[in-house]
């Protein structure tokens, strides 16, 4: 994936048991925890202990030591659904009952799915004005 900034995507990965992201202007909230996660891959072992939250979400990891933002299936399926075009080869997040924009997950040719937020003027961000839009003025 040389042709892509890993730190600019997120990648949606089945096979991870949690969320982790680096670049910091995606995530919410960051702050130290108590509890402290050693995350073991087949890259060797890194201590996190920062979480940050993105949308208002249940806490994610957060560390500016890791290479690229990682939404976990098993965490994304506890609040959206998750399909799979095989046919466009991308996962869809639906995120349109929350009024917010679907994500669609596009495959690299590393095989790997991933989102650029940058390119679809995307931003975990909810502001005032975002959360007034589906009520009139009355």
């Amino acid at each position: 994936m040389k042709d892509i900034n890993l730190c600019q995507i997120i990648l949606l990965d089945n096979q991870s048991t949690m969320s982790l992201f680096c670049n910091r202007q995606l995530v919410t909230d960051t702050h130290r925890t108590m509890e402290l996660l050693i995350l073991k891959s087949n890259g060797g072992s890194m201590e996190v202990e920062h979480v940050g939250s993105i949308e208002k979400r249940a806490e994610i990891w957060y560390s500016k030591n890791a290479i690229t933002n990682i939404l976990s299936v098993k965490d994304v399926m506890q609040s959206n659904c998750i399909t799979y075009d095989s046919y466009n080869e991308a996962f869809v997040i639906w995120r349109e009952k929350a009024n917010l924009p679907n994500m669609i997950f596009c495959m690299h040719s590393s095989g790997l799915h991933f989102f650029d937020p940058r390119k679809e003027g995307f931003s975990f961000v909810i502001t005032v004005e975002d959360n007034m839009k589906p009520f009139s003025k009355q």
